[in-house]
């Protein structure tokens, strides 16, 4: 997989990758706050060596003494961290752990230039610390002792309390983070890698001719919803749209009816907008249009589901002529699909039906916002009343098995393909192809 390819696969799987950044992080905070916190302090000790005979009378007894405290000091460090004197702190607390554990915890040096030792003890609390750093001291100094014998001039005097120098967390903060950001980029990356394997939608017009061999009519950009209908579109979607016009335009020549199903494989699949988008362009180029809310169970089309509509004129209880709407554009008309009847399928399927869209095609382009072919029956009726059948394919979300699925269904109940148009597109043709292909050689030198 090239640098190309993965930022490709980055920019259209960005979400995945964000949440997995997310939840590693958020995990890796938990983690570090779950964490036993531990608290470090200190104390020290002053090594003193007793003068014997008159401490005034010889400053030569005060000399030795100094040299000799300097050269003990240095030999009474390692006194503290030893397991004796674990164990007398273990012993004298009653604590509930080895020796060897607690020795672990405890560290000494001398400081520069003084007889004096610093003692560190760290532990679970701030208050244990300081405890056990005296506890330490005292110990010490009975060890000393024991180690001198008791004619020994030398001696350790707490110097001062223990006090607390430091408290952090095990892991700290920054690194838990640190490890949630890289885990996330690895176990994100790792996803979108396996998404993109077992993703079998459409994602550009190569693959949509791969699926089927019927005409691609035209690739749609991404459309937020179905008020451009009436503001207008960008210039880059209604270059899309004349194309697509053009191409629809070519194909009804062919036949003898003007009429036009706009259905597809399934719900939210675009299959509305795109309707409705087709019919706005077609009047805008000079042509009468009747836009036909056919979906009878789930209007979407006009937004006018509580006015008159097709269910009423083919049931009896409104005229053609009072349910017929003036659409945004000039020569654009919008004939609702009205209130919802108990049999939709069979009032689609009625010659009242045959002959409502033959009396609306006479001096019209009569476009039909139909169901989801693969969920309901409607279209499929529909398409049989049709000059031809327009599958409108989602990218991202249709597969290539159900578009031929919807296709066929088509073709079984009598209608005539048109072609495909593809919605939702972000990527050039053939593009997302040539990602997934390399995702798949990357798995496999994974494996490997």
């Amino acid at each position: 997989m090239t640098l190309e390819d993965l930022l490709h696969l980055t920019r259209r799987r960005i979400g995945s990758l964000v949440l997995a950044l997310v939840v590693c992080v958020l995990a890796s905070m938990l983690f570090a706050f779950a964490s036993p916190s531990s608290y470090t302090a200190t104390a020290q000790t002053y090594l003193r060596v007793k003068i014997a005979g008159d401490p005034t009378q010889s400053a030569l007894s005060h000399y030795n003494a100094a040299q000799l405290a300097a050269l003990k000091t240095d030999a009474v460090v390692p006194v503290f961290t030893s397991a004796a004197v674990a164990q007398r702190v273990v012993d004298s607390l009653k604590l509930d752990e080895t020796a060897e554990e607690f020795a672990s915890s405890v560290s000494a040096e001398r400081v520069p230039e003084t007889v004096s030792v610093k003692v560190s003890v760290t532990a679970s609390s701030s208050h244990q610390a300081q405890v056990l750093a005296d506890e330490v001291i005292r110990q010490a100094a009975v060890e000393v002792k024991g180690l001198e014998g008791d004619e020994s001039p030398v001696e350790l005097v707490l110097l001062s309390s223990a006090e607390l120098v430091s408290a952090t967390r095990s892991p700290a903060l920054v690194t838990c983070v640190a490890v949630g950001l890289l885990a996330g980029i690895v176990l994100g990356y790792v996803w979108i890698l396996i998404q993109e394997l077992l993703d079998k939608s459409l994602r550009g017009p190569e693959e949509v001719r791969e699926a089927l061999s019927v005409p691609l009519l035209g690739a749609l950009p991404r459309v937020p919803s179905l008020r451009w209908l009436s503001r207008g579109a960008e210039i880059k979607m209604e270059e899309q749209l004349r194309v697509a016009r053009t191409n629809v335009l070519h194909a009804i020549s062919q036949g003898d009816r003007r009429v036009i199903v706009v259905t597809s494989a399934g719900p939210q699949e675009g299959a509305s907008v795109t309707a409705a988008s087709l019919a706005r362009v077609l009047a805008l180029s000079g042509h009468r249009v009747v836009l036909v809310g056919g979906d009878l169970r789930a209007p979407s089309t006009t937004g006018l589901q509580n006015s008159p509509g097709l269910a009423d004129v083919l049931t009896g209880s409104a005229y053609l002529s009072e349910s017929l709407v003036k659409g945004p554009v000039a020569d654009l008309e919008l004939l609702p699909a009205g209130r919802t009847p108990a049999n939709p399928s069979e009032l689609l399927g009625a010659p009242m039906m045959r002959d409502l869209l033959r009396e609306l095609a006479a001096d019209r382009l009569v476009v039909i916002d139909a169901p989801p072919i693969l969920r309901f029956t409607d279209g499929v009726v529909l398409a049989a009343h049709a000059g031809g059948v327009i599958l409108v394919a989602r990218a991202g979300r249709t597969s290539a098995d159900d578009l031929r699925e919807a296709a066929l269904a088509v073709e079984q109940g009598g209608g005539r393909m048109l072609g495909v148009v593809l919605n939702n597109v972000s990527e050039p043709g053939g593009k997302r192809k040539a990602v997934r292909n390399s995702a798949v050689s990357t798995a496999e030198s994974v494996s490997v």
